[in-house]
């Protein structure tokens, strides 16, 4: 089962943000997306979920993704954001059970059952009562993480989701999300980390300046001269490595 991107473009303030993009999320798959800050990919995923207003084609099993109910929607693909703010002194308990909305109406058995396997796969469970607005920073964006999860969601779609997590953590989810894919779900993640996603991406795309510069395996896009195009900055190493040695040496 694919979700098909065809040809999408968004604009903001008149801006071409997104230019023609063409890619697809296969489930059972990570796919990796990379590039600069402002290459695109936040707006990419936001349009993907319906926040963004786009030109172009969204498809799930040949129907118009835009075009089906919002609680299908919701139930089909869960959204991370970048930002990873909570307004509300709400408990972990609570925000991750947030995951559970689109799944409504269900039996108070049937979701507790999925949020205390949630806690336990993420390890929250010394967390689950505390506000979520006492939480560190690292704390917040696990527990934003687990509310994902509690989507049970056949895609997800997670935008820097490690990038506030310490190493240990930034591996610990790095496998979670790469279970959710082995157990049939589709994910499309926003790195920062090349390493991470050499080890842990069967496909990567490219972004620059709204547009695609190379997809395909981690061998065949993380080389030095398509990443020099990508982020504008000399990089030396091996993708093939273990671990993966990919280090930027100077701008060009």
């Amino acid at each position: 089962m694919t979700f098909a991107v065809e040809g999408l473009s968004v604009s903001l303030d008149q801006r071409r943000v997104v230019d023609e993009v063409t890619l697809h999320l296969n489930a059972g798959e990570v796919l990796g997306l990379l590039g600069p800050n402002g290459a695109g990919k936040s707006t990419l995923l936001k349009s993907m979920v319906g926040l963004l207003p786009s030109s172009g084609s969204l498809t799930l099993r040949g129907q118009q993704w835009l075009e089906q109910p919002p609680t299908y929607r919701a139930r089909t693909m869960a959204y991370l954001s970048q930002s990873g703010s909570v307004h509300w002194p709400l408990t972990v308990e609570r925000v991750v059970g947030l995951g559970r909305i689109p799944h409504e109406p269900e039996s108070d058995e049937a979701r507790q059952s999925v949020l205390d396997q949630v806690f336990q796969e993420t390890e929250l469970a010394s967390l689950r009562f505390r506000s979520i607005a006492d939480l560190s920073g690292g704390e917040r964006a696990r527990a934003l993480i687990a509310r994902c999860f509690a989507v049970e969601a056949d895609y997800v779609l997670a935008d820097e989701p490690i990038a506030g997590l310490d190493p240990f953590h930034q591996l610990q989810f790095m496998e979670l999300f790469a279970a959710r894919a082995r157990a049939g779900a589709g994910v499309l993640m926003v790195l920062h980390d090349l390493s991470l996603a050499a080890r842990f991406c069967d496909r990567i795309v490219l972004m620059r300046d709204g547009r695609i510069l190379g997809q395909g395996t981690p061998g065949n896009t993380l080389q030095p001269e398509l990443l020099a195009d990508v982020y504008q900055v000399e990089f030396a190493g091996d993708a093939q490595a273990v671990p993966p040695s990919l280090i930027p040496k100077a701008r060009l």
